[in-house]
């Protein structure tokens, strides 16, 4: 009882901070009202649907699966709401003035590790191919 109490509280505490909010308007409201409801019932069809080829399947391929189905869905929906509810005026621009220029300097360091970790796993491989018997585990 105290759970929904608390629930229901929230929602109208949460309806009349976005009320209040400089940026409301209804039309909005219902736009982002619509967009998420329809993104909602497109997550809950593509469970649907997983649930559904997963009837037959081992529970190991259907644990998987819908894993995997309710991950997709949930950062989706994240980013579908995270986009519908971020007002034009607010959203960063992401191209560089004429001017300037990228630097990389960081990303050669990188690059340098990742070249000796890729050379190590080749080395790494072709021992495990090479060597006979149990040792091959070794490298």
């Amino acid at each position: 009882m105290y759970l929904a109490v608390f629930a229901l509280l929230s929602c109208v505490g949460a309806w009349f901070a976005w009320r209040r909010n400089p940026l409301y308007s209804t039309r909005s409201t219902l736009r982002s009202a619509i967009v998420v409801l329809f993104s909602i019932a497109a997550v809950i069809g593509l469970i649907v649907v997983a649930v559904n080829f997963t009837m037959h399947k081992s529970p190991a391929v259907a644990g998987v699966t819908l894993a995997a189905v309710i991950i997709f869905g949930t950062l989706s929906l994240i980013f579908i709401i995270q986009a519908v509810s971020t007002p034009t005026q607010a959203k960063l621009a992401v191209d560089l003035p004429p001017g300037a220029t990228l630097l990389h300097f960081h990303r050669q360091k990188i690059y340098k590790w990742l070249k000796f970790l890729a050379g190590l796993l080749a080395v790494c491989g072709v021992l495990a191919i090479v060597i006979p018997g149990d040792a091959k585990y070794a490298a």
